[in-house]
């Protein structure tokens, strides 16, 4: 049967006039997933199809549904909707929906498109008269699932298919739009066809059975064209050109040699895009190539930008207006962008998913051979971008994870199911809960604890087991339907010494690291807080970036564990290879790594071999203790490396009665302790994987995290308003109130899932009881004194590796005199209070000033737009009774008058300064300075300090 398909062009099977509609459209030869799927489909059959980008997954599936259709409608068969089309793509104008509509107005049928931002007369007339086939996001699915009259088209539905099933199913997006088919199979009163359409995925079975839900039979479709790649691993040499172009760039001569050699890649291809983990990074290297070239020819396009702005870059490097995009994970999705010779990706991209996706976004077209290169940063980099593109050509891809019984999912999903029926007993939502697989193991005591949080907020009614609507039902129910996190506004981060914005903060990061004094990483330097203001930080550059936080910590992909432990591998069959006089380079060709690539893991390799510090690998732990700062080395990735740091930190501040400052990175664990421990502590603390759960859920309970993850989570839960801003001191008291319910638990559920990994951290502690995993302990000195991989360690957690070098004082200080020289004051004459100037200070004359009315040298200094210091010098001339702040306007004149007098011109500088008064400037003008560079230093420093306490400042 299988090779009379392939033998076959499956088009065949379709009406002529479907064939003769969809040749009009070029498709003549069907392609392998689309000959082998078409069969199954007009079959009835549950089917998730699986195929890399560009292979023609979406005609595979409608296609065939055209035909039935066709036939249908030819007999006036046909009423309400036939098929849902959901996908998770915000972006629903993408060139194959359009392709769709135009086909199927060839054939006589219906297609349309709904979505948030669809017009109420459009939904009015799908209302009115439904098309035949939906286009809709799993959002919009359920805010149509509970409405009468749409409600009623949907008891058509006889076919659903889920596009891009790959994005969403780790979310949850996801679990909710499982529990949503299982509404709408309610709805139909029936069973409907489910197509799932995915890239290559980890886990393709679990995905199916996901799809198909719990009792349903589902085959997976996957062809044997597998996607060829070829992916180079760069690490460029600084030259010359590149020292001086740091110098310019204010980077690194490394730094330059990368971005040089992006550069290169992108003159010498047609149509490039340029992957980046973070939009800090996105950032950094935009500004970076056009400093490098302002004419280059690119745009960048990440998550925080506009919907515009992120559109107007698709469409313009789609008619090769753009020559290449700086992006982020914004453009893995299948938003169409037309053709793609090469794919770069800067840094690892630290999972095999990813750098399929992303580099299969090159050579699109079937047989075409996909090309990509990663331009790495350092030996980790490289080890771990070897072992994801060897496992990327094996096709061996990351696990899936599902939000399993997500319980604010299950109460909004309670919600829709009362507003579907009315009313509905306990029960019978329990079995409509128990066919979505997420839910196949719901534990009847979550289900009660979740409908007696919904009974407490009113949302629903009970009476003896039957649910029904309260008057707050609709109102939860649609102003939730969004899973996705509301993480607010983006803080903008100011750097004093210019008064500029250098970039921006998410709210996350603002509730669980920021705080005054923290040092953090952004736009590769580091900088530290001196004031939060509404949505404002106030920042200075911070001298000493260790321990600094990047401002991307949360963006970053989680290292999986096999990578991780892959890498761990690489080092010990390098360090067995090299004891034993083997050959090295034999293990490494293995991999096809450029000359100087093989050198670099090599040398690191061998630096820490023939250093005192034993090289950490998959089976060994090493640590590293400098007195009070612990690095411990661990190949074991993201999530499990967070878990044990977790612990670790739990433990350690329990044992010193003081808070120990924790880090993790897919291979170190780095503390910083309060006081110096003996490091034998830590094996011990290590080999009890007994109470794990138990001390994390106390450790996390009392985290910032929690706080800022339980605001998200009682939002869902309908405990908070949808939007509300994060204040941490009102979410500590709201915690406390609802301790006991299943917003705790799955605030919990949700960090430990996404944020950690406890199941294999139990498994690696037993293997550290057992001895199966062995721990190497090396005191030292101090942290100069560090192996080599310890001081890369070091050297990654203070600049996240991408990073430029530090300014020098000379050019900060030149910011500041630019600034202050840039601004604009008001001169006020107090004598005669008649005269008043608005000058910038740069213009100002370096004589002293004099009042050209009545020749007075008492000259105030006032902000521009600083009305009230005339109006209470002409109150005070007319013998007026004055205000407390009139008198407070006149006292500050005065003081600031006697200075210009004294000073001149240098008083009007430092009063120009931000938040420096007269009694600071007095202060500052009553010292010696040896130089102009030190006087603008001493203004500097001022600004800082009242920028870090003006809180507490009446006045100036």
């Amino acid at each position: 049967m299988q090779d009379s398909v392939n033998s076959q062009n499956s088009f065949n099977l379709l009406h002529k006039e479907i064939q003769k509609t969809i040749q009009k459209y070029n498709f003549v030869q069907p392609t392998p997933i689309q000959n082998e799927a078409i069969p199954k489909v007009l079959e009835g059959k549950n089917l998730l199809l699986i195929a890399p980008t560009g292979t023609g997954k979406t005609e595979a599936s409608i296609f065939p549904i055209f035909e039935t259709l066709f036939q249908e409608n030819r007999n006036k068969l046909i009423r309400g909707i036939q098929v849902l089309y959901i996908t998770p793509l915000k972006a629903l104008n993408r060139d194959i929906f359009r392709r769709l509509i135009e086909m199927g107005q060839d054939l006589g049928l219906d297609i349309q498109i709904r979505h948030g931002d669809t017009s109420s007369n459009a939904r009015r007339k799908q209302a009115l008269k439904p098309p035949h086939i939906l286009i809709t996001t799993p959002e919009t699915l359920q805010s149509i699932l509970p409405a009468k009259r749409m409600g009623m088209h949907l008891k058509n539905v006889k076919v659903v298919i889920v596009d891009e099933i790959h994005e969403i199913v780790e979310s949850k997006r996801a679990t909710q739009l499982s529990v949503g088919l299982e509404r709408l199979r309610d709805r139909t009163e029936r069973e409907f066809q489910i197509l799932g359409l995915s890239a290559t995925i980890g886990n393709p079975e679990r995905v199916a059975r996901f799809l198909a839900g719990i009792g349903r039979s589902i085959e997976t479709v996957k062809t044997d064209t597998e996607k060829k790649f070829e992916i180079t691993i760069e690490n460029p040499l600084a030259t010359d050109e590149d020292r001086s172009l740091a110098k310019k760039l204010y980077t690194t001569a490394e730094t330059a040699a990368r971005i040089n050699r992006i550069a290169y890649h992108i003159e010498n291809n047609n149509s490039v895009l340029c992957f980046t983990n973070t939009r800090d990074h996105a950032e950094m290297l935009s500004s970076h190539l056009r400093l490098l070239d302002p004419d280059f020819n690119y745009a960048i396009h990440h998550g925080s930008l506009s919907r515009d702005v992120r559109i107007q870059a698709e469409e313009e490097f789609k008619s090769q207006e753009l020559k290449a995009i700086v992006c982020t994970s914004s453009l893995e999705l299948g938003i169409d962008v037309g053709s793609v010779d090469k794919v770069l990706q800067l840094m690892s991209p630290r999972q095999v998913s990813k750098l399929i996706q992303r580099v299969g976004r090159a050579g699109h077209k079937i047989g075409e051979v996909s090309r990509g290169t990663i331009i790495t940063m350092d030996f980790d980099d490289i080890a771990e971008s070897i072992v994801i593109v060897s496992k990327a050509l094996k096709n061996e891809l990351e696990d899936i994870l599902i939000h399993e019984n997500a319980l604010d999912v299950l109460s909004h999903q309670i919600a829709g199911i009362v507003m579907d029926k009315r009313e509905v007993t306990i029960n019978e939502v329990e079995q409509i809960i128990g066919r979505a697989y997420p839910y196949a193991n719901l534990d009847k005591e979550l289900l009660n604890k979740t409908i007696d949080l919904m009974l407490q907020l009113k949302l629903i009614w009970e009476n003896n087991g039957i649910l029904k609507r309260s008057r707050k039902t609709l109102l939860f129910y649609y102003k939730r339907v969004s899973t996705i996190p509301d993480v607010g506004q983006r803080w903008q981060v100011i750097d004093i010494t210019t008064n500029r914005p250098i970039g921006t903060l998410d709210n996350e990061f603002v509730a669980t690291k920021a705080k005054l004094g923290t040092v953090f990483i952004v736009r590769g330097r580091p900088w530290k807080i001196l004031n939060l203001n509404e949505n404002k930080i106030e920042v200075t550059p911070a001298p000493d970036p260790t321990g600094a936080i990047p401002g991307w910590v949360g963006e970053l992909i989680p290292v999986p564990y096999q990578v991780a432990q892959e890498v761990g591998e690489l080092r010990h069959r390098l360090e067995q290879a090299y004891q034993n006089n083997g050959d090295t380079d034999a293990i490494l060709d293995e991999y096809q790594l450029s000359s100087n690539v093989k050198e670099i893991i090599l040398n690191t390799n061998i630096q820490q071999i023939e250093s005192d510090v034993p090289i950490p690998t998959h089976k060994r732990i090493v640590i590293e203790a400098f007195g009070d700062y612990i690095i411990i080395h661990c190949c074991f990735g993201s999530k499990i490396n967070e878990t044990i740091g977790e612990l670790l930190s739990a433990l350690l501040t329990t044992e010193m009665g003081s808070n120990v400052v924790m880090r993790s990175s897919p291979y170190t664990i780095q503390l910083q302790l309060p006081t110096r421990i003996n490091p034998k502590i830590i094996p011990e603390l290590l080999k009890n994987p007994e109470h794990v759960d138990h001390i994390l859920d106390l450790s996390l309970s009392r985290s910032s995290l929690f706080l800022w993850r339980f605001s998200q989570v009682a939002q869902r839960f309908g405990i908070i308003d949808k939007g509300a801003e994060f204040h941490s001191t009102l979410i500590e008291k709201i915690v406390h109130a609802y301790r006991d319910t299943t917003a705790v638990i799955e605030t919990l559920r949700e960090i430990k899932l996404e944020k950690l990994d406890i199941p294999n951290t139990k498994k690696i502690l037993s293997q550290i009881s057992n001895g199966l995993t062995t721990i190497d302990i090396v005191q030292k000195g101090s942290i100069e004194f560090g192996s080599p991989f310890s001081l890369l360690a070091l050297r990654n957690a203070k600049s996240g590796s991408y990073v430029k070098s530090a300014r020098p004082e000379a050019v900060l200080i030149e910011a500041v005199k630019n600034k202050i020289n840039e601004k604009r004051i008001k001169l006020v004459c107090m004598h005669c209070g008649q005269w008043e100037s608005v000058r910038q200070v740069k213009y100002l004359p370096d004589e002293r000033l004099k009042c050209p009315k009545c020749k007075s040298v008492f000259i105030a200094v006032v902000f521009s737009r600083n009305t009230a210091l005339k109006t209470a010098l002409r109150h005070q001339k007319a013998k007026m009774k004055l205000t407390i702040e009139d008198k407070k306007e006149i006292k500050r004149g005065g003081k600031s008058s006697v200075l210009v007098e004294a000073y001149g011109k240098k008083a009007i500088i430092a009063l120009a300064s931000r938040g420096i008064g007269p009694q600071t400037a007095s202060r500052i003008l009553a010292r010696k300075f040896n130089s102009e560079h030190d006087f603008y230093k001493a203004l500097w420093n001022a600004e800082k300090e009242f920028a870090r306490t003006r809180a507490f400042w009446d006045d100036l």
